[in-house]
């Protein structure tokens, strides 16, 4: 790829600079190269350690590459560099979720959905906490948030249709389906890459043996 190659060639004329590698690193997370986007995320985090961005796609990079203490780790220091930065802190909460942290979770999630310039994965992720907590009316309140904010964002969708078959609701269930898969991927949901699949679902045998599909969550 010729962006590539001259991102690369930026970086090593310029080698104290952040930009390059840390671009470089996000065209390597579209082509799924995870290990070179670590490491390319790893430079610009070196070069300019006082910036949050770095830090969440080296997150992001070390996630998708199943190492998931480290990207934590890098939310963490992401969100304390740049407290107003949301993807650091709705990240931070997918990864409290993933440890079975529902309380930690549920505050990031707070916490980014109520930031000015929150996008539609901040709200869609809180309705998820919710959900797993069975606060339905609070769950559907946020998903519907998301797709104000974004009404392409297919996992806010995805999420309302669970709450619905979980109400018993299938011809709503089904209508937020189809608009899922009608919906484009907006950069916010391919950044974001994992929102969280609700343990609620796990805790619903009656539900599940009615067959949820396999795809439903990200």
């Amino acid at each position: 790829m010729e962006a590539l190659r001259l991102l690369h060639e930026a970086g090593r004329e310029n080698p104290a600079a952040w930009e390059p590698p840390f671009h470089a690193g996000l065209l390597h997370i579209d082509q799924h190269e995870h290990d070179a986007a670590i490491e390319m995320f790893s430079l610009a985090a070196r070069n300019a350690p006082g910036r949050p961005e770095p830090a969440v796609d080296l997150g992001v990079a070390l996630w998708l590459a199943g190492q998931r203490r480290d990207a934590q780790t890098c939310w963490e220091r992401a969100a304390a560099l740049g407290e107003s930065l949301v993807e650091a802190t709705s990240n931070l909460g997918v990864a409290f979720a993933h440890r079975g942290m529902p309380a930690e979770a549920l505050a990031c999630f707070e916490r980014a959905a109520g930031r000015h310039g929150a996008g539609a994965f901040a709200p869609s992720n809180l309705g998820a906490a919710y959900l797993e907590r069975g606060m339905f009316s609070e769950a559907e309140a946020c998903f519907r948030r998301a797709i104000a904010r974004d009404a392409d964002f297919s996992p806010a969708y995805r999420n309302l249709a669970t709450l619905y078959l979980l109400r018993g609701q299938r011809t709503e269930a089904t209508a937020c389906l189809n608009r899922a898969l009608a919906g484009r991927q907006s950069p916010e949901a391919a950044r974001e890459g994992h929102t969280y699949a609700l343990a609620v679902v796990r805790a619903e045998p009656a539900r599940r043996a009615e067959g949820l599909p396999e795809n439903l969550f990200e």
